[in-house]
């Protein structure tokens, strides 16, 4: 009740504007919204039809409650100007939710309300001795009290008591029956319009004196006791039944209605009763009250009920709000228990809620709250004299004790900070512990924020292995869908990410096997892992390379025979040439022998097509040089033009008769080198004068032709140095992949067929260096003049006067005239004379004019 009178407080003196009622104090108030008919109540000034009914009331507040609450007012309150406005309020609002009570009768055409006609407010012991004279300490006996009040009315000149109106006297005295037994209130059943309609009431402070004022107004209506004097049970609890008080279970609603035995009695007896008995006898300016539980506290509303020690208890509630407005639980020093009381009307029940006659209902001016802790921490909590923020701060898992959790469940919230099923953190304070130790639900409870931080990205691992010995197992063993889940983290990291082969090899044996067992079915799945290794993705169907153990021991030209190719895939592809037709190289074994002009027969061309190759020129009549043996070059001049077109290789293609110098000029360079007696003999063979003329006219055409090119040559010698040796090295590689064959040099003192250059030696065309137009070339010693030593291994930069590079440390000087030409990325140097022959290779370097010959 306290609270109530503070609620009034900052209302009366918060609000600007002030009525009059009665003897000229001035108050004011706001009603709450109520559900039903009441609403249809408000600003009616006279009765609109038979079954609408307005009573009259005078409200009497003693001597004994007037003290309590002005102690009150100075306990709590501070610049208090008019309590008795305060005091006028508080009870003008208590009938404003009778009325309430009154709105809920299960009838709608028929509609009772009452109406305040004036408060008087007793200043003295004097002026109230119905409640003074009688007095023992803080009890009075209710029937000597209505008695004594009975007299004082009508022998009172401070109040008049028109003849029917109803008077309600409320007293903070402990109001006793003729056995000594406490009773809420009385009056006289059936009184109302009988000129002596009396109600005595007991302030206690908890809100459920309104259904207690309610229940005795109804007596003086007409209605008796639920349960004595009629057949509606007591134990529904409804207005009629006694004692009234808050309740739970089904029923806790009951108290804020009338039964049918009470709807239908005072419906009777109202009925029965005379219009005038009803007339309004003053006309009472429409009040507004703003006096709801809103304005207080519900600890501030336990502490006016039950005393200044008082709380409201948040344990007993469990956190549901909404079921509070029925009753709420107050701590009661005296007993040291909690006690169930009537919570004001407008008190808060949740986010955007308040109660409203015993219900919880929504409202867009009702205010906001946590839905998880609408009032906050409990102030005082049995568990800790420290309060909850120190008794949380050193021990939040505290909180997950639901006792705790509700008493102190503001601080509880601040302590939020892992996930849903661990806000608190661990709930024991002994969380060293492993990860696979999170597996066990009673420890992962206990030590949730701990194994939250274990947690691994994988749902079904998700706290890593679950037993200790998965680091010795084989990944093998991760097949074995036990072992899987058991050493998940562990099987895991062994991962292979290879369909239906994800940890490798399944058997033991696998480290045994070579590629060839990988062809087997079976031996491939089990050992699958091995077999991965193993796998060669060129060609495409020779993954695992030879499929026979003896691949070794065939040649080149076996790959021709499909078997022999299938089994030994790995061997052959190793053989290959990349030359169409002839991917394995020559078909049989005597190809050594094989000339050039053996070439043209078909047969032997296909057999032999990589010495074939060997020979090939790009002359299109003339693909393998000479058709026959014995061609000379002296006796071109005089061969016939079919003995000129079969020495083509000898007499060059063009098969005009000329000079031997002339012929000298135009032979290709896959001629063979000629000797200085040929040439010479071939020089001086002319017939009449058309030798000379024909030789003069070639000399001066030569001689013009040489200061040109010697011209050309030293021009293009410049910008020659300035290429970058990387483009040629790239452009020789790439002729050689597109199959366009390297012709070695061939001796010219033999016939034998042309040794190759070692492809890995030192100097071989494929670690070429110099510019686009520089490369190296293969030679015997006696293809240049004068050559001497050993010449093994050594470079020679042919234009610098031949400094040498090696294992020799020679000056090679040359002699008479040169030739060049250049065919697929090697430089055939043609020399004339020559020393003795000596084994070996030069790497000679050089620049020349590197316009491949088609």
């Amino acid at each position: 009740m306290m609270l109530w009178f503070i609620w009034i407080v900052l209302l009366t003196y918060g609000l600007g504007s002030l009525g009059t009622l009665g003897n000229g104090n001035q108050f004011y108030y706001q009603e709450l919204p109520i559900p039903g008919p009441a609403h249809r109540y408000k600003n009616k000034q006279k009765r609109e039809s038979s079954s609408f009914y307005k009573v009259d009331a005078l409200i009497i507040v003693d001597f004994s409650l007037n003290l309590r609450l002005r102690n009150i007012f100075s306990e709590y309150f501070l610049n208090v100007y008019d309590s008795n406005a305060i005091i006028r309020n508080t009870y003008m609002f208590l009938i404003e939710r009778v009325n309430g009570r009154f709105s809920l009768l299960d009838d709608s055409k028929f509609m009772i309300r009452i109406a305040v006609t004036d408060i008087y407010i007793a200043d003295s012991l004097a002026n109230t001795p119905w409640s003074s004279t009688i007095q023992y300490t803080s009890e009075i006996g209710a029937t000597k009290a209505l008695e004594e009040l009975n007299s004082w009315l009508r022998a009172s000149s401070q109040v008049t008591v028109p003849k029917n109106i109803t008077v309600i006297a409320l007293t903070a005295m402990k109001l006793l029956d003729n056995s000594n037994r406490a009773v809420q209130g009385i009056s006289q059943n059936g009184s109302i319009c009988s000129g002596s309609n009396v109600i005595i009431l007991q302030e206690t402070f908890d809100f459920i004196l309104v259904t207690v004022a309610t229940h005795y107004i109804a007596r003086s209506m007409g209605a008796h006791e639920d349960g004595k004097e009629n057949n509606c049970s007591a134990d529904n609890h409804f207005i009629m039944s006694t004692p009234n008080m808050a309740i739970t279970g089904e029923t806790k609603s009951n108290p804020w209605r009338f039964s049918e035995c009470s709807t239908r009695e005072i419906k009777n007896f109202i009925s029965s009763l005379s219009n005038a008995c009803f007339a309004r006898l003053t006309n009472v300016t429409g009040v507004q009250i703003n006096f709801s539980g809103t304005s207080l506290t519900v600890d501030q509303q336990c502490k006016i009920i039950k005393g200044t020690s008082s709380y409201m208890c948040r344990i007993p509630l469990g956190g549901k709000y909404e079921e509070m407005c029925t009753g709420m639980y107050c701590y009661n020093a005296t007993n040291n228990m909690c006690d169930l009381v009537v919570p004001r009307e407008g008190t808060l029940c949740g986010n955007g809620k308040w109660c409203i006659n015993g219900v919880c209902v929504s409202s867009f001016t009702a205010p906001s709250a946590n839905a998880n802790c609408a009032y906050g921490d409990q102030p005082v909590i049995e568990f800790s004299t420290a309060g909850c923020s120190s008794y949380i701060s050193s021990a939040s898992s505290e909180c997950y004790n639901v006792n705790v959790s509700l008493a102190c469940c503001y601080t509880c919230l601040t302590q939020v900070s892992v996930t849903k099923d661990c806000p608190y953190g661990n709930r024991i304070s002994s969380c060293t512990i492993r990860h696979r130790d999170c597996y066990n639900a009673s420890i992962n409870s206990d030590c949730c924020k701990t194994c939250y931080y274990y947690e691994t990205a994988f749902p079904d691992c998700l706290y890593g292995d679950r037993i200790g010995s998965c680091g010795s197992i084989p990944a093998m063993d991760c097949y074995n869908a036990t072992i899987n889940v058991n050493c998940c983290d562990t099987c895991r990291s062994r991962y292979t990410f290879y369909e239906d082969c994800e940890y490798g090899d399944k058997v033991a044996w696998c480290a045994s096997i070579s590629g060839r067992d990988c062809y087997n079915e079976s031996t491939s799945k089990n050992c699958c892992g091995t077999c991965n290794k193993l796998i060669n993705y060129f060609p495409e169907d020779c993954a695992y390379g030879d499929r026979v153990d003896w691949c070794n021991s065939i040649s080149s030209r076996d790959c021709y025979n499909a078997t022999t190719n299938r089994a030994c895939c790995k061997s052959c592809s190793s053989y290959s040439t990349f030359i169409p037709d002839c991917e394995y190289g020559n078909r049989i074994a005597f190809c050594d022998s094989v000339l050039g002009m053996d070439c043209y027969n078909d047969a032997i061309n296909r057999n032999c097509c990589q010495t074939c190759l060997s020979f090939r020129t790009f002359y299109f009549n003339c693909l393998y040089g000479d058709y026959v043996s014995g061609c000379r070059l002296s006796e071109c001049s005089s061969y016939s033009m079919d003995k000129l077109k079969k020495c083509c290789g000898t007499c060059g293609t063009n098969f005009q008769r000329t000079s031997p110098a002339a012929i000298i000029a135009t032979v290709p360079t896959t001629n063979k080198f000629l000797d200085s007696h040929e040439t010479a003999t071939a020089a001086t063979s002319n017939d009449g004068w058309v030798g000379p003329v024909v030789g003069t006219i070639v000399g001066v055409v030569i001689a013009v032709v040489s200061i040109i090119s010697v011209l050309y040559y030293l021009r293009r010698r410049q910008r020659l140095k300035k290429t970058q040796q990387v483009h040629q090295q790239q452009q020789l590689k790439e002729m050689t992949r597109n199959g366009l064959p390297m012709t070695p040099i061939r001796d010219f003192q033999s016939d034998k067929p042309p040794i190759p250059p070692p492809r890995d030696s030192q100097g071989s065309w494929v670690s070429h260096e110099g510019d686009a137009e520089e490369t190296y070339a293969y030679i015997y010693p006696n293809d240049i003049e004068n050559a001497s030593g050993t010449a093994t291994n050594t470079s020679v930069e042919y234009d610098t006067g031949y400094s040498t590079n090696g294992n020799a440390n020679e000056y090679l000087e040359p002699v008479g005239s040169k030739q060049y030409s250049a065919y697929f990325g090697y430089v055939e140097v043609i020399g004339t004379g020559g020393a003795g022959k000596d084994e070996g290779y030069l790497n000679l370097r050089t620049e020349v004019d590197a316009t491949c010959v088609r």
